[in-house]
């Protein structure tokens, strides 16, 4: 039986999913040439999502696992929003892969990790 806190996680998850999926569409239809990745709101994003990735990583608790995957993710995105700003044209779909990528591989990791039995 899931309980409502896994529930909770494995919907959260599933953003993520979606998230990463978005991403890869975006690359994949070239929507991507109406944003400035120069920008300085994007740049701030950007440093912020490789910090709090460090602070989640770093985070001890009963699934280190889980913690990994979560920051892990935060600074693979977080690196690919900051090479995005000085990449060149060719470049900036595979880099939206790799994010989305990542993003999917995070969603599916911690909802197995979710999911498994607990140890009692």
């Amino acid at each position: 039986m899931v309980s409502p806190n896994q529930l909770m996680r494995l919907f959260i998850e599933l953003i993520f999913v979606l998230l990463g999926g978005l991403l890869i569409w975006v690359a994949f239809n070239g929507h991507f040439l109406n944003v400035d990745p120069r920008s300085t709101g994007w740049l701030l994003l950007a440093a912020l999502l490789v910090v709090y990735g460090f602070v989640t990583a770093s985070w001890r608790g009963a699934d280190r696992l889980v913690a990994v995957a979560r920051g892990g993710s935060l600074i693979v995105v977080g690196l690919v929003m900051l090479g995005l700003s000085h990449a060149r044209l060719a470049w900036v779909a595979p880099l939206l892969i790799v994010a989305g990528m990542a993003l999917i591989a995070r969603g599916v990791l911690v909802a197995a990790l979710t999911l498994r039995p607990s140890k009692v």
